[in-house]
């Protein structure tokens, strides 16, 4: 087996949920709980391979650098964020709490906002809780917002279309980083 196939494995092994205890002895009764970083170990290979392929669609489908965290956006009760940091980097942010194709569709999507949006630096340090979605000020305002959210809609499906997603999140993404880089080369 190759490194991404093995990758692949330990990803269904880890099985450990956030915010669990490993402090105290699980219940015999209960299966096993893996961690990533001991799936990974178990079959050689990196705990960041699928996090760096994300890193790496980022920056090719946004065509620039950003910081992709998997992390609770800044804004409560939204699945993801684009935004630009106070040093002028643009940050996306995807929710850790989704399944993995709701990660792949969010992650497109704010990457779509990455690529055709102009952002103002914000201050990213605030936490989700402490900051509430702005209101539009005006219907034009509103108007634009909408606009924005179904372009970055269209761009994320015709990503999805080429991901083709029917098989494991990793194969799509690495079906989608082989054709964007391919057709970059062209």
């Amino acid at each position: 087996m190759n490194e991404t196939q093995r990758a692949v494995i330990a990803g269904r092994l880890a099985n450990m949920k956030q915010g669990t205890r490993t402090d105290v002895q699980p219940s015999a009764n209960l299966p096993k709980v893996i961690s990533q970083p001991e799936a990974a170990t178990m079959l050689n290979v990196s705990p960041q391979t699928v996090y760096q392929l994300y890193q790496a669609i980022a920056e090719q489908l946004a065509g620039k650098p950003v910081l992709l965290r998997f992390q609770q956006p800044q804004y409560k009760n939204y699945l993801g964020c684009c935004h630009m940091n106070r040093r002028g980097q643009i940050v996306i942010d995807v929710s850790p709490h989704l399944d993995n194709e709701q990660t792949l569709r969010v992650f497109l999507h704010e990457c779509a906002h990455a690529r055709l949006h102009k952002f103002i630096p914000s201050d990213t340090n605030k936490t989700a809780q402490s900051i509430a979605p702005q209101t539009p000020r005006n219907a034009i305002q509103a108007g634009v917002t909408n606009q924005h959210e179904a372009e970055a809609d269209k761009l994320a499906a015709e990503w999805l279309k080429i991901a083709n997603y029917y098989d494991t999140e990793e194969a799509a993404l690495w079906r989608l980083y082989r054709t964007i880089t391919t057709r970059k080369g062209q």
